[in-house]
């Protein structure tokens, strides 16, 4: 039962956050009663830490984002990133994580969910271009900035419209992760005069 409390609880916050949902609805789509989930929940604030951090707990690994350096293309590598970024950040982990920073959480949780569901996917598309400027396929200042500005080209558009709308983050065409990517590579692409690898 506790499990299925959760399932529920992760849905309903993922929908309309913390605020938005009332431990009433949880027990009637959970099948059980208040009493019952407060067996397992002292209140609605554990349930919401709980339900966060059994999803925190099932995040893909950080490796699984970006790919071994194959020699294809990098804007192809590139592309495949992007995607595995895409299916990340729209699934319903990361609305739940949204909501939550979104909310008044304490500052151990918020330190927690960037930790497990920020700084890890962050440095390891920080590493891959790092290993890419290494090899001389791009240009690079820093591989930190670039980083961010990689995440900024591929979910930035689709935040700022989601700002505006107030909609949850969907899939993004694979047409505007192109024309990312592409913008992202003609920016650091390494020239021939200019493609030494970057030092440390």
């Amino acid at each position: 039962m506790q499990g299925r409390i959760l399932r529920v609880a992760q849905a309903l916050f993922a929908i309309r956050g913390f605020d938005g949902v009332a431990m009433e609805e949880i027990q009637r789509e959970a099948g059980t009663s208040r009493a019952t989930i407060y067996v397992h929940f002292a209140s609605k604030q554990e349930l919401f830490k709980a339900a966060l951090e059994d999803l925190l707990a099932k995040l893909p690994p950080a490796s699984d984002l970006a790919p071994e350096v194959s020699g294809r293309p990098i804007a192809e590598e590139l592309l495949d990133i992007a995607k595995r970024l895409n299916h990340l950040l729209s699934s319903a982990s990361f609305e739940l994580v949204r909501r939550a920073l979104a909310s008044d959480i304490p500052t151990p949780l918020r330190e927690r969910i960037w930790n497990t569901a920020g700084r890890p996917y962050f440095q390891a598309i920080d590493d891959y271009l790092f290993v890419q400027a290494r090899r001389g396929m791009l240009t690079l200042q820093d591989s930190r900035s670039a980083a961010s500005l990689f995440l900024a080209l591929v979910a930035g558009g689709e935040s700022i419209r989601l700002q505006w709308t107030g909609a949850s983050l969907g899939l993004v065409e694979d047409d505007y992760l192109r024309e990312a990517v592409e913008m992202f590579v003609e920016r650091h692409a390494a020239q021939p005069t200019l493609g030494m690898p970057m030092t440390p």
